[in-house]
């Protein structure tokens, strides 16, 4: 008897509200707003800017502090963008931005617009994201057969992994 056990790997994301404030519009540069996480040393490495906005494609950058008074950067030129083609029943939409883990307490964001319409903040939330690999264990294998055929250009091999009835995932072939 035996058992087998398979460390998957997984996404772990957890969510924190946030209140916004300070909401502003310079017309043809940004749109900025502060986001409160109500308190300091809670971890957290991702904020997501929620918009009814469609079909856009903006540059964002986070700034981070704990007293609202001095800022860092945490991330310059992140990504966000919307796209909706509502005939055709089409939505691809990223509004997260994902910067280095932080206990900072507030965020202050700040969105180009550029010439394009500011775009509309109806809210945010921080998150902690992490991702847990799977654990992998690598087995060397023996060539036990080759067999070459010219004609098809092809080779093929019947591989020993010395292992009965274990289950494989990946095969990773070393050649020069």
């Amino acid at each position: 008897p035996y058992k087998l056990l398979v460390e998957r790997g997984e996404q772990r994301r957890t969510a924190m509200q946030v209140s916004v404030r300070d909401l502003a519009t310079v017309p043809g540069q940004y749109t900025s707003f502060v986001a409160d996480l109500g308190r300091r040393g809670t971890l957290h490495n991702e904020v997501e800017i929620r918009t009814p906005s469609e079909n856009f494609q903006r540059e964002v950058s986070v700034e981070g502090s704990d007293d609202a008074q001095t800022w860092a950067v945490l991330k310059d030129k992140g990504q966000i963008f919307d796209f909706t083609l509502k005939e055709r029943g089409v939505n691809q939409r990223l509004t997260r931005v994902q910067y280095p883990a932080s206990t900072l307490r507030y965020l202050r964001l700040r969105i180009a617009n550029g010439a394009e319409p500011p775009l509309e903040v109806a809210g945010a939330a921080a998150y902690f994201s992490q991702e847990l690999p799977a654990l992998e264990t690598e087995s060397p294998m023996a060539i036990i057969q080759r067999n070459e055929d010219g004609k098809e250009k092809k080779t093929v091999l019947v591989l020993d992994m010395d292992n009965k009835g274990f289950p494989t995932s990946r095969l990773s072939i070393l050649t020069p």
